[in-house]
Protein backbone atom coordinates (compact mmCIF):
# COMPACT_ATOMS: atom_id res chain seq x y z
CA UNK A 1 0.00 0.00 0.00
CA UNK A 2 3.01 2.27 0.75
CA UNK A 3 4.23 2.15 -2.83
CA UNK A 4 0.82 2.58 -4.01
CA UNK A 5 0.78 5.92 -2.67
CA UNK A 6 4.38 6.71 -3.48
CA UNK A 7 3.15 6.27 -7.17
CA UNK A 8 0.41 7.82 -7.21
CA UNK A 9 2.22 11.12 -6.22
CA UNK A 10 4.68 10.87 -8.98
CA UNK A 11 2.10 10.78 -11.25
CA UNK A 12 1.24 13.20 -9.97
CA UNK A 13 4.25 15.49 -9.64
CA UNK A 14 4.40 14.67 -13.58
CA UNK A 15 1.36 15.73 -14.70
CA UNK A 16 1.91 18.92 -12.81
CA UNK A 17 5.41 19.45 -14.13
CA UNK A 18 4.04 19.04 -17.82
CA UNK A 19 0.58 21.40 -17.14
CA UNK A 20 2.80 23.85 -15.94
CA UNK A 21 5.36 22.93 -19.00
CA UNK A 22 2.35 23.39 -21.51
CA UNK A 23 1.41 26.68 -19.22
CA UNK A 24 4.87 28.16 -20.78
CA UNK A 25 4.37 27.26 -24.02
CA UNK A 26 1.26 28.57 -24.65
CA UNK A 27 2.30 31.99 -22.94
CA UNK A 28 5.53 31.89 -24.97
CA UNK A 29 2.95 31.41 -28.12
CA UNK A 30 0.64 34.44 -27.02
CA UNK A 31 3.98 36.83 -26.23
CA UNK A 32 5.48 36.13 -29.85
CA UNK A 33 1.84 36.33 -31.36
CA UNK A 34 1.40 39.86 -29.24
CA UNK A 35 4.59 41.01 -30.47
CA UNK A 36 4.66 39.75 -34.04
CA UNK A 37 1.01 42.27 -33.87
CA UNK A 38 2.53 45.22 -32.70
CA UNK A 39 5.52 44.87 -35.40
CA UNK A 40 2.87 44.64 -38.23
CA UNK A 41 1.16 47.11 -37.13
CA UNK A 42 4.06 49.53 -36.72
CA UNK A 43 5.14 48.32 -40.23
CA UNK A 44 1.91 49.31 -41.58
CA UNK A 45 2.08 52.78 -39.48
CA UNK A 46 5.03 53.23 -41.22
CA UNK A 47 4.14 52.51 -44.75
CA UNK A 48 1.07 54.72 -44.13
CA UNK A 49 3.44 57.78 -43.13
CA UNK A 50 5.59 57.56 -45.81
CA UNK A 51 2.73 57.07 -48.46
CA UNK A 52 1.35 60.71 -46.59
CA UNK A 53 5.14 62.35 -47.17
CA UNK A 54 5.13 60.91 -50.55
CA UNK A 55 1.53 62.86 -50.62
CA UNK A 56 3.64 66.03 -49.71
CA UNK A 57 6.18 65.77 -51.92
CA UNK A 58 3.74 65.37 -54.90
CA UNK A 59 1.54 68.28 -53.82
CA UNK A 60 4.93 70.77 -53.91
CA UNK A 61 6.04 69.56 -56.90
CA UNK A 62 2.18 70.19 -58.59
CA UNK A 63 2.10 73.50 -56.68
CA UNK A 64 5.49 74.09 -59.11
CA UNK A 65 3.99 73.41 -62.31
CA UNK A 66 1.08 74.72 -61.75
CA UNK A 67 2.53 78.27 -60.81
CA UNK A 68 5.04 77.82 -63.74
CA UNK A 69 2.37 77.33 -66.25
CA UNK A 70 0.18 80.25 -64.80
CA UNK A 71 3.34 82.31 -65.25
CA UNK A 72 3.84 81.42 -68.82
CA UNK A 73 0.36 81.89 -70.01
CA UNK A 74 0.73 85.46 -68.64
CA UNK A 75 4.29 86.09 -69.27
CA UNK A 76 5.24 86.87 -66.10
CA UNK A 77 8.00 86.04 -64.14
CA UNK A 78 7.90 82.74 -61.70
CA UNK A 79 7.10 84.01 -58.23
CA UNK A 80 7.77 82.45 -54.88
CA UNK A 81 5.06 80.48 -53.68
CA UNK A 82 4.38 81.08 -49.77
CA UNK A 83 6.08 78.02 -48.61
CA UNK A 84 9.38 78.93 -51.07
CA UNK A 85 12.69 79.65 -49.16
CA UNK A 86 15.98 79.90 -50.96
CA UNK A 87 18.88 77.16 -51.25
CA UNK A 88 19.78 75.90 -47.12
CA UNK A 89 21.40 73.04 -46.56
CA UNK A 90 20.23 69.48 -47.74
CA UNK A 91 19.78 68.42 -44.27
CA UNK A 92 18.38 72.32 -42.82
CA UNK A 93 14.55 71.44 -42.71
CA UNK A 94 15.00 67.58 -42.03
CA UNK A 95 16.44 68.81 -38.75
CA UNK A 96 13.88 71.14 -37.77
CA UNK A 97 11.40 70.08 -34.78
CA UNK A 98 7.35 69.96 -35.38
CA UNK A 99 6.24 72.84 -33.97
CA UNK A 100 8.21 74.48 -36.85
CA UNK A 101 6.79 72.44 -39.27
CA UNK A 102 2.98 72.35 -38.19
CA UNK A 103 3.12 76.39 -37.97
CA UNK A 104 2.58 78.98 -40.67
CA UNK A 105 6.47 78.38 -42.35
CA UNK A 106 5.49 75.40 -44.39
CA UNK A 107 2.34 74.14 -46.27
CA UNK A 108 0.49 71.81 -45.14
CA UNK A 109 -2.10 69.01 -46.26
CA UNK A 110 -3.69 65.66 -45.19
CA UNK A 111 -3.69 62.13 -47.07
CA UNK A 112 -6.71 60.29 -45.30
CA UNK A 113 -6.17 60.18 -41.43
CA UNK A 114 -2.50 61.71 -41.39
CA UNK A 115 -1.13 65.48 -42.43
CA UNK A 116 1.79 66.35 -43.99
CA UNK A 117 4.07 69.57 -44.77
CA UNK A 118 6.05 70.61 -46.86
CA UNK A 119 8.67 73.42 -48.27
CA UNK A 120 10.03 74.55 -51.49
CA UNK A 121 13.67 75.46 -52.02
CA UNK A 122 14.83 77.39 -54.79
CA UNK A 123 18.13 76.02 -55.88
CA UNK A 124 19.33 77.50 -58.71
CA UNK A 125 18.85 77.93 -62.22
CA UNK A 126 21.43 75.97 -64.77
CA UNK A 127 22.24 77.72 -67.71
CA UNK A 128 23.45 74.67 -70.01
CA UNK A 129 20.79 72.25 -69.06
CA UNK A 130 17.86 72.18 -71.33
CA UNK A 131 14.39 70.86 -70.31
CA UNK A 132 13.05 68.24 -72.80
CA UNK A 133 9.23 68.81 -73.68
CA UNK A 134 6.86 69.13 -76.38
CA UNK A 135 4.80 71.55 -74.78
CA UNK A 136 4.79 74.75 -76.70
CA UNK A 137 4.34 77.24 -73.30
CA UNK A 138 7.88 75.86 -73.01
CA UNK A 139 9.19 76.75 -76.27
CA UNK A 140 11.62 79.31 -75.53
CA UNK A 141 13.11 78.91 -72.50
CA UNK A 142 16.42 78.17 -72.86
CA UNK A 143 17.82 76.73 -68.82
CA UNK A 144 16.36 75.06 -65.93
CA UNK A 145 15.38 75.87 -62.98
CA UNK A 146 15.94 73.51 -59.99
CA UNK A 147 14.14 73.14 -56.59
CA UNK A 148 13.92 71.37 -53.49
CA UNK A 149 11.20 69.88 -51.86
CA UNK A 150 11.25 68.49 -48.55
CA UNK A 151 8.29 66.58 -46.95
CA UNK A 152 7.47 65.92 -43.64
CA UNK A 153 4.48 63.41 -41.98
CA UNK A 154 4.13 61.71 -38.72
CA UNK A 155 1.78 59.90 -37.00
CA UNK A 156 1.24 58.35 -33.71
CA UNK A 157 2.74 61.13 -31.29
CA UNK A 158 5.87 61.26 -33.68
CA UNK A 159 7.11 57.98 -33.12
CA UNK A 160 6.53 57.36 -36.70
CA UNK A 161 8.68 60.38 -38.73
CA UNK A 162 8.93 59.69 -42.37
CA UNK A 163 11.25 62.84 -44.53
CA UNK A 164 11.38 62.59 -47.69
CA UNK A 165 13.20 65.27 -50.46
CA UNK A 166 13.33 65.34 -54.46
CA UNK A 167 14.68 67.77 -56.88
CA UNK A 168 12.63 68.76 -59.43
CA UNK A 169 12.97 71.11 -62.65
CA UNK A 170 11.16 73.21 -64.38
CA UNK A 171 12.53 75.10 -67.83
CA UNK A 172 13.33 78.65 -67.04
CA UNK A 173 14.80 81.77 -69.01
CA UNK A 174 18.74 82.02 -69.13
CA UNK A 175 20.48 84.23 -67.35
CA UNK A 176 23.55 83.89 -69.17
CA UNK A 177 24.18 82.58 -72.37
CA UNK A 178 25.66 78.99 -72.26
CA UNK A 179 29.38 78.38 -73.09
CA UNK A 180 29.35 74.32 -73.28
CA UNK A 181 27.60 71.77 -74.89
CA UNK A 182 23.54 71.80 -73.94
CA UNK A 183 22.70 68.65 -71.95
CA UNK A 184 18.95 67.51 -71.91
CA UNK A 185 16.62 66.25 -69.10
CA UNK A 186 13.02 65.51 -68.23
CA UNK A 187 10.91 67.68 -66.98
CA UNK A 188 10.16 66.94 -63.45
CA UNK A 189 11.45 64.96 -60.52
CA UNK A 190 14.90 64.29 -60.87
CA UNK A 191 15.96 62.54 -57.67
CA UNK A 192 14.47 61.39 -54.80
CA UNK A 193 15.56 60.98 -50.91
CA UNK A 194 14.60 59.33 -47.70
CA UNK A 195 16.44 60.78 -44.66
CA UNK A 196 16.54 58.25 -41.87
CA UNK A 197 17.08 58.45 -38.29
CA UNK A 198 15.37 61.83 -37.94
CA UNK A 199 15.36 62.98 -33.84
Amino acid sequence: MFNAQRQQGSVLTTVLLFLLLITLLGLGAANTGILEKKMTQATLLRGQVLQTAEAGLRAGEKALHNQLLTNLQQHTALKASVCEYPAHTANDFVQRNAQWWQSAASCHGKLGQFKYDYVIEDLHVQGCVQVKTTNPLYEHTEATQFYRITARASADKQHAIVVLQSTYALPAAATQPCVSQVQAIQLGRQSWNEWRDIS
